[in-house]
């Protein structure tokens, strides 16, 4: 709403003159400067001219009728790709016969192919890092490359990635698949690795303040759990004096309690370099998967259902390298124990960057297929 007439020019500016009626009750007036020609008002000096724009609140539904009439500056198809739309196509208004037929020759040609690569993937299994086997070796990673490379999946290397271990500090990798934004570390991993010792004194002071002692003691039961796992491990003197400590925590949860360790006070977080902007498929995706496939049955859809899959104690399927694992340690209140427990990790940590951009690399691939 612009509101205001200029009235007068003196000295380079221009007054405007408002009026007070014009103006709702609890109104918000914000004032931004533009350059506009002095024709256009009416005055025959040069100089800019200031607008008033003022907000007028109104009630959740007049605001979302008012959204709906406005639009959006961008139309909602720009979060599908042309991938998605030939899928929902097949889906919707392909021959359902066609349809089962070829997901049944997919899935069998496949599972076959897994039946040849079972003993060449236990030989890669073996050559890997030995703190990775246990991880990985329920997992087909050379049949995952080869149905990536099939799709020519822009990421497949991420295949490759996972066999060797995750890093977790420095330049990560650029996937290819996210916009591109260049966000540099602060520090380098040689200076984290020099002032590591100043970082998990500041770890270890912030353990000082136990949580509440249920917490702790669901948060411990987690551990616990991890090291029995083989998730976790203690660490020995010699490995103390290397890592850089994050702090392990309760945060308690609607449904469950989450353990996070936060690698931001130790420092790791910040020394993590990345090629990319990272992005999730949230709501908007899904919204525009439904307005897609809408508009390709004017006359209703049929009962549509949808599936999701959720990948049990996510970031625990996949391994560190070793430069993290000698890198990363975990420092965790056990009840009844006045010292922090200091352990290691051989899993991604839920609380450092870099295990984000691994985990959103492999469900991406996965989300692909």
């Amino acid at each position: 709403v612009e509101l205001g007439v200029p009235v007068a020019s003196q000295g380079g500016s221009v007054a405007v003159e408002l009026d007070p009626v014009d103006v709702p009750v609890a109104a918000r007036v914000e004032q931004v400067a533009v350059e506009l020609d002095p024709a256009d008002v009416g005055l025959s000096v040069e100089a800019p001219l200031e607008q008033l724009w003022v907000g007028v609140p109104s009630e959740p539904s007049e605001f979302i009728k008012r959204a709906v009439k406005a639009g959006h500056p961008r139309s909602i198809q720009t979060h599908q790709s042309e991938l998605v739309k030939a899928v929902l196509v097949e889906n919707f208004c392909g021959d359902p016969f066609e349809l089962a037929r070829t997901r049944i020759k997919q899935i069998r040609a496949w599972t076959e192919r897994a039946a040849q690569l079972r003993e060449a993937e236990a030989e890669a299994n073996r050559k890997r890092p030995a703190h990775l086997r246990p991880v990985l070796a329920p997992k087909r990673l050379l049949l995952f490359k080869e149905i990536l490379t099939s799709l020519d999946y822009p990421d497949a290397k991420v295949v490759d990635e996972i066999g060797r271990g995750f890093d977790l500090a420095g330049w990560l990798p650029d996937a290819g698949i996210f916009p591109k934004r260049t966000r540099r570390p602060e520090v380098s991993v040689q200076t984290l690795k020099l002032l590591c010792k100043g970082y998990s004194t500041e770890t270890l002071r912030q353990l000082r303040k136990r949580q509440d002692p249920d917490l702790e003691q669901k948060t411990w039961e987690e551990t616990s759990q991890e090291l029995h796992e083989g998730w976790l491990f203690r660490l020995n003197e010699e490995q103390r004096k290397k890592v850089v400590l994050a702090r392990r925590f309760g945060l308690r949860q609607k449904l469950k309690i989450r353990t996070i360790d936060d690698c931001t006070v130790c420092g790791l977080n910040s020394s993590v370099g990345l090629h990319e902007r990272l992005r999730v498929h949230a709501v908007d995706v899904l919204a525009s998967m439904l307005q897609y496939t809408f508009s390709l049955c004017p006359r209703g859809c049929p009962g549509i259902v949808g599936r999701t899959y959720d990948l049990k104690s996510a970031y625990k399927q996949f391994g560190v390298s070793p430069a993290a694992r000698e890198l990363l340690g975990l420092a965790v209140n056990c009840p009844g124990e006045i010292e922090p427990v200091l352990l290691g990790t051989n899993v991604l940590p839920f609380g450092a960057v870099g295990s984000v951009l691994a985990f959103l690399r492999v469900s991406m691939a996965v989300w692909c297929i």
